[in-house]
């Protein structure tokens, strides 16, 4: 699997759940709190 970074200002970025896949830990939006949990108990779905 091949991960796409992004650079800004001399600091490397990846998409969260690109970073899910490729370790596969679930990640859950939650909208009412705006927040995002990681969870590896669970597998990545996409």
């Amino acid at each position: 699997m091949s991960l796409k970074a992004y650079t800004i200002h001399g600091n490397n970025y990846f998409k969260l759940r690109d970073i899910a896949q490729a370790f596969n830990f679930g990640v859950i939006w939650d909208r009412i709190d705006s927040s995002i949990y990681i969870d590896t108990s669970i597998d990545y779905v996409p």
